[in-house]
């Protein structure tokens, strides 16, 4: 199982940093998929998908597992996987697989090389959340409320559910809409 789990994700290392059409066109899929998980419209900006699903975007999953790979590659107890993925990391650089999916992450994340260590899952969450701004993430909550009434998990008398559904088109295809454009939104929906 753990060879198996190994050499999915060295296929997919190889995958993911050379930035093939294939992972763009997987990144297209997952992100059509999560749109249809929380029946949202076709136009909705993919920047609202990970936040809204309490997970790290794409690539940034991707690349936190290949810096946990190269890290277990780099403090391996193996004398010959320690000293190739050493070679690969601090010498060889772009001429090798490993050397390439490290300077990638340490270029996403804005760490040295020589750091390349410190990049971890709850690194890689801080380093995501700490470029969110307060009125984004105060969107996708409100997005993500409004989802919760539309699936019947939370209730509003006030709204019908056209009314839900129409706030949350308008704040999945308007990216940046606050909890005011959505009273706006709906007053003049009234109002017409």
């Amino acid at each position: 199982m753990l060879q198996a789990n190994i050499r999915f994700t060295l296929r997919f290392l190889i995958l993911v940093f050379t930035r093939s059409a294939t992972i763009d066109a997987f990144c297209a899929i997952w992100h059509k998929g999560l749109r249809r998980i929380w029946n949202l419209p076709h136009a909705t900006y993919c920047a609202l998908l990970p936040l809204l699903c309490g997970l790290l975007p794409l690539m940034d999953e991707l690349a936190c597992r290949s810096a946990t790979f190269v890290n277990g590659c780099l403090s391996s107890d193996c004398d010959v996987v320690n000293f190739v993925a050493r070679h690969g990391v601090y010498y060889r650089r772009m001429l090798s697989p490993i050397g390439r999916n490290s300077l990638f992450c340490c270029r996403r994340f804005g760490v040295r090389l020589s750091a390349v260590a410190h990049i971890n899952k709850s690194f890689v969450w801080a380093h995501y959340q700490s470029q969110l701004s307060v009125s984004y993430c105060r969107t996708v909550y409100l997005l993500l409320e409004l989802l919760f009434v539309k699936f019947g998990n939370f209730s509003v008398s006030c709204l019908s559910q056209a009314d839900i559904t129409y706030a949350v088109d308008s704040i999945c295809i308007s990216l940046m809409c606050d909890v005011f454009t959505v009273y706006v939104i709906f007053v003049l929906r009234v109002r017409f």
